[in-house]
């Protein structure tokens, strides 16, 4: 596209320059949240998503939905949050669908392209297409009524990890992924973390020995967070356990914070 488009540019905190939408390009999407994705204003007008799972016992995320046009899907991003009586948000991405293993709040994030549902009406909105040889929408406004406003991220080996009860003063300094203190607790309850790479899972085998057979318990958490909810604050707590030490595991793929807006 070389005579019309729309190109829109923005500042970070910084004053570096990035790109909030541009329709001159052939392939890139926007992101907007699944029909029904639900927010918190107060505590009688709480409509957040919720799941309930454990490490024994995780629960997948429920598929996509041709009626409802929720669920997840294959390429959908998802966003997590532990619910807020839960300090541990532990999940599990390693199969086709990610899984919880600890009871949380969840937004799926659909491509532009994927979202059908006119939640605002047909009758006015924007619509933006890319300019691929059969574009592709970039944007419809008729179909959000909501988005998350990405707030922080951070690149792979950003935090070496650890357990969060063994962690020392520094050490949490160290993994702190968000400082929510000065914003107010109904914005820090629409507060989530980018969940895809978490692996999550207590694995016990046997050994012969000598002395004897002797059974090892390994846990292992990887790509995991602690929710501080009294100081809202996120940190990252990667790690195994082994024996009677834990172990760090840095996080291996970038963190994304965002903020739900409705």
């Amino acid at each position: 596209m070389t005579t019309y488009g729309i190109q829109v540019n923005g500042a970070d905190t910084a004053g570096n320059a990035f790109s909030v939408i541009d329709s001159t390009t052939t392939s890139t999407l926007t992101l907007g949240p699944e029909p029904g994705s639900g927010g918190y204003v107060a505590a009688n007008n709480d409509t957040r998503n919720t799941i309930s799972g454990s490490v024994s016992s995780q629960t997948a995320l429920p598929s996509y939905n041709s009626t409802t046009k929720q669920g997840f899907a294959s390429g959908d991003i998802v966003f997590g949050r532990p619910q807020d009586n839960v300090a541990e948000f532990n999940t599990d991405g390693k199969g086709s669908i990610p899984k919880f293993a600890s009871n949380s709040h969840y937004i799926i994030m659909k491509v532009s392209n994927a979202l059908v549902t006119n939640v605002n009406g047909t009758a006015y909105g924007i619509v933006v297409n890319n300019s691929a040889g059969s574009p592709l929408v970039m944007l419809d406004s008729r179909k959000i009524s909501s988005a998350m406003n990405i707030i922080k991220s951070h690149d792979s080996q950003a935090f070496t990890g650890g357990a969060f009860s063994q962690l020392s003063t520094s050490q949490k300094n160290a993994n702190l992924v968000y400082d929510g203190s000065g914003i107010t607790d109904a914005r820090f309850k629409n507060t989530y973390v980018s969940m895809q790479g978490g692996g999550t899972g207590d694995f016990s085998t046997t050994l012969s020995t000598p002395a004897g057979t002797v059974t090892i318990s390994v846990s292992t958490r990887i790509a995991q967070f602690y929710f501080d909810h009294s100081a809202q604050k996120i940190y990252y707590t990667g790690h195994y356990f082994s024996g009677s030490n834990f172990y760090p595991l840095n996080n291996i793929g970038t963190i994304i914070v965002g903020e739900f807006i409705t």
